[in-house]
């Protein structure tokens, strides 16, 4: 599963991310400049991806989430068994 949280991670770094990046520069850029719209277009242009990114994010909070678990169940499940103890 920590697997498939830093491919999703990389696939949301290396995709999604720079053109979210490049359309929130832009429509600061046009804000301060005082063109309003062409700052809305930058704006809903950085919405329509906004919610397929956070989606991606959560997944990867879930993947990560999933991989500590699996690592607690391994250390619980792979330790010797005591001397003594009843099974």
């Amino acid at each position: 599963t920590l697997t498939l949280a830093i491919g999703t991670l990389a696939l949301w770094r290396c995709w999604l991310a720079p053109g979210m990046d490049a359309h929130l520069d832009a429509f600061w850029a046009a804000a301060q400049a005082g063109d309003i719209a062409t700052a809305d277009t930058h704006r809903q242009a950085f919405d329509a991806n906004h919610p397929v990114s956070a989606r991606m994010l959560s997944f990867i909070a879930l993947f990560v989430l999933a991989s500590m678990f699996e690592t607690g169940r391994w250390i619980v499940l792979s330790r010797p068994a005591m001397p003594g103890a009843r099974p």
